[in-house]
């Protein structure tokens, strides 16, 4: 039979079945709000040193770092701060974790392929160095700060809005005791508080030789700290002010006595690098 010739019966179209893709699109756009309005709930981990050791980019402080100082052999550390330097904007961390040596490579937070720049310059009486960061890296004036709740740790970011002179702690005596709390965040013990203890005009150490503008505090520090932030934590506001960074820590009978912390005034002094501020 011709196919012109053919019969053809359709289905009674159903009244109602023109709600069907009125209801889909509305079932789409409850999803699509509900996405856009929910909150997002920031990383989890078991170990309060965990959110340090994860790759952030723009690089901040108070995450690992890893510098190369020969052949086979790389240092960990941890990055301080965003600081400019002249023009040129980069991240500053502690100078004996590149053996005061320049142009090794720095990784964050580690291997060659995340690489992020070159130490461009250090200084011993500060024990710093500048990272010239390469061109597909950007740095942040933000700072790591490891919280817990329940059994769990999560970072945040703290933004840098000033810092403090040594002065403003230290001026005729060496002597020095106060209640204020400040935290640091390290790659290897996470984030710990504690008080300014003693002030230190000049500092002897057998990593750096003759430290200048030191404070020794009691916020515990352990190897692979260096270099981590030393700051005051605004109340109920996701802000910070910079004191210094960690350089080492005085140990007396193998107990943790003090650590060494260089103040920004020494670092700006000294590097020559000043840190950037946020909004």
């Amino acid at each position: 039979m011709p196919l012109h010739d053919k019969t053809l019966k359709t289905t009674p179209r159903n009244k109602y079945s023109y709600l069907v893709p009125t209801i889909l699109l509305i079932l789409l756009l409850q999803v699509a709000y509900s996405a856009t309005n929910s909150t997002i709930q920031p990383a989890q981990y078991n170990n309060p040193y965990d959110p340090a050791r994860e790759k952030y980019r723009p690089v901040i402080g108070g995450i690992q770092i890893e510098i190369k100082t020969g052949l086979l052999t790389t240092t960990i550390c941890t990055s301080s701060f965003a600081a400019t330097f002249l023009a040129t904007e980069g991240i500053v961390s502690a100078g004996h974790c590149s053996n005061f040596e320049i142009l090794n490579s720095v990784r964050q937070p580690r291997w060659l392929w995340n690489e992020i720049g070159i130490v461009y310059m250090t200084d011993k009486p500060s024990d710093s160095l500048f990272v010239d960061l390469n061109d597909e890296t950007t740095s942040s004036p933000q700072v790591l700060h490891i919280v817990k709740s329940g059994d769990k740790y999560y970072g945040i970011k703290l933004t840098v809005i000033d810092y403090y002179e040594y002065s403003d702690f230290c001026r005729d005596s060496e002597k020095y005791r106060d209640e204020t709390i400040f935290y640091k965040t390290g790659r290897t013990t996470g984030t710990t508080s504690g008080r300014i203890l003693l002030c230190r005009l000049e500092l002897d150490t057998r990593y750096a030789g003759t430290l200048r503008k030191v404070f020794l505090m009691d916020i515990y520090v352990e190897s692979g700290d260096s270099g981590a932030p030393v700051y005051l934590k605004y109340q109920r506001l996701e802000r910070a002010k910079l004191l210094g960074i960690v350089s080492g820590a005085i140990y007396s009978n193998n107990q943790f006595q003090y650590s060494i912390v260089v103040s920004i005034t020494s670092i700006k002094e000294n590097l020559g690098v000043k840190p950037i501020i946020g909004g």
